[in-house]
């Protein structure tokens, strides 16, 4: 069983001021709170799910919070996941209650992605991390790239995924991220790895070499995923992208480039021609004009788009005749003269 996630922490006497107590089922908070701590399986259960409600509508309840975050170390796999469950409501309070849950429910939380014989306890703590977001990162980051190696694929890919979701606040754990992206055995964690990769980005020697490493995989959803990513984080992320020349074929960029291009599946192809639009980057205006033969229609119109994007930023490109404005219509139909 789980070891103890912590001592139970004391209720926080008027920690955050004042607050209405709405109670669930006709019983007060601290009705139920007791009940939590009671001995009988069912009762607990019970308690946690109340108390979970109790936060949907009163998310500035601090002794609720202190009760749930005790109960993330109780015996029962159900009475862990309830507890964690009702958590994640609080994180609609702010003030106090917010800086209560940083300190005490994060680390508490994190604690249960130890618990490596039951997985749902550990998945559900994956999903309550998520939702902390990025304030959380320095504690969340690094228990939720620790469960990129948890037996179970099903803890492993929403990890990825929760990191993702952290973007930039997430680079301390990129390299963590590049592994799974390029040596995970399930495609799906793969997939979810290297899409997260992207939108975190990192330093160039670890981010760049995965990206192109993903974008070589032999599964197409991989290849697609970090495609999407990349395209996802947008002209910000070229810096962290692009790695020294000398590197040749280590550039991801490069790879996208290609990707667009040559890649035997139309969707990759799609997804890569797609991201070139979104970064912006004038060297892909070749790769993007070769796509305009694409023999996948949706590829071609794609890369219309992408070109005209370009367009519209940086002026006439010298190596292609200028757009006519029913080009520019059909990519763009708000645009000007349309």
């Amino acid at each position: 069983m789980l070891v103890a996630a912590g001592v139970v922490i004391a209720a926080l006497t008027g920690s955050a001021g004042c607050y209405t107590d709405p109670g669930y089922k006709g019983r007060p908070s601290d009705a139920w709170i007791a009940q939590l701590a009671a001995p009988g399986l069912d009762g607990r259960l019970d308690a946690a799910a109340a108390l979970g409600e109790v936060l949907r509508l009163q998310p500035n309840a601090p002794k609720v919070v202190t009760a749930l975050v005790a109960a993330l170390a109780d015996t029962s796999d159900p009475v862990r996941v309830a507890a964690a469950s009702a958590i994640r409501h609080a994180g609609r309070g702010g003030g106090r209650v917010r800086e209560q849950l940083q300190r005490d429910a994060v680390p508490a939380v994190a604690a249960l992605l130890a618990d490596s014989a039951h997985p749902v306890v550990r998945t559900q703590a994956v999903a309550v991390l998520r939702d902390f977001g990025p304030d959380a990162a320095p504690t969340s980051a690094p228990a939720l790239a620790g469960a990129l190696s948890d037996p179970d694929p099903f803890v492993r890919r929403p990890a990825a995924e929760a990191l993702g979701a952290l973007g930039e606040a997430a680079q301390l754990v990129a390299a963590s991220l590049a592994r799974a992206a390029t040596r995970d055995g399930d495609f799906r964690v793969r997939r979810a790895a290297a899409h997260a990769l992207a939108l975190v980005g990192g330093p160039p020697g670890t981010v760049g070499p995965a990206l192109v490493g993903a974008l070589r995989d032999t599964v197409e959803l991989v290849r697609e995923a970090a495609a999407e990513g990349m395209g996802q984080r947008g002209a910000d992320g070229l810096s962290e992208w692009t790695v020294p020349a000398a590197a040749g074929a280590g550039d991801p960029m490069a790879m996208l480039r290609a990707t667009a291009t040559a890649d035997p599946n139309p969707r990759v192809r799609i997804a890569a021609v797609t991201a070139l639009g979104l970064v912006g980057d004038r060297a892909s205006r070749p790769a993007l004009r070769q796509a305009l033969a694409d023999r996948d229609a949706t590829v071609r119109r794609e890369a219309e788009h992408a070109l005209s994007a370009l367009h519209r930023r940086g002026g006439q490109d010298p190596g292609m005749e200028e757009p006519s404005r029913a080009d520019l219509c059909r990519s763009n139909p708000g645009g000007p003269g349309c």
